[in-house]
């Protein structure tokens, strides 16, 4: 299994639905305690959105290469979902808006929407990034099957 980085503030929300108006502003529907499905799995759900932050000092900034999903019964050494990153132009933008202070934070993320997303089984929705050979996480998602409830504790990570 790669290292893992605590370097990095990152924050991901799992939605079902993200919007962005100039005379409302956003408007995010999220899953703030897990996903509870009231289906037999597998389940397909419509439309999945994922909201992703990735902070990092500007002096020390590298740029990931791709953001992973890990689906519950995967690894991260195996998942369904990469989204590869164009890190030399990620890189270029971050030289064009640095300024004199060393203390600046570089923040890269936006909404991430998937169709037909399908869960196969409960357990953990993971986000990670790769930068390097290090995943930085990003967030979790618990997804839990019937009339469970999910602890805080368990959705946070």
């Amino acid at each position: 299994m790669p290292p893992r980085s605590a370097a990095t503030n990152a924050l991901t929300i799992a939605c079902r639905r993200i919007s962005r108006s100039i005379r409302h502003g956003s408007h995010v529907t999220d899953y703030t305690r897990g996903l509870q499905v009231n289906a037999p799995l597998p389940v397909t759900l419509p439309k999945f959105a994922m909201d992703i932050v990735y902070l990092q000092r500007r002096r020390t900034f590298v740029a990931p290469t791709k953001i992973i999903v890990v689906m519950p019964g995967e690894t991260e050494e195996n998942p369904s979902i990469t989204i590869d990153l164009p890190a030399d132009e990620m890189k270029q933008a971050v030289d064009q808006g640095a300024s004199s202070s060393e203390t600046t934070l570089v923040r890269l993320g936006g909404p991430v929407a998937f169709a037909n997303f399908v869960i196969r089984q409960p357990g953990a929705i993971k986000v990670r990034a790769v930068r390097d050979s290090t995943l930085i996480r990003l967030g979790s998602l618990q997804v839990v099957e019937g009339q469970q409830t999910v602890a805080p504790e368990e959705a946070a990570n």
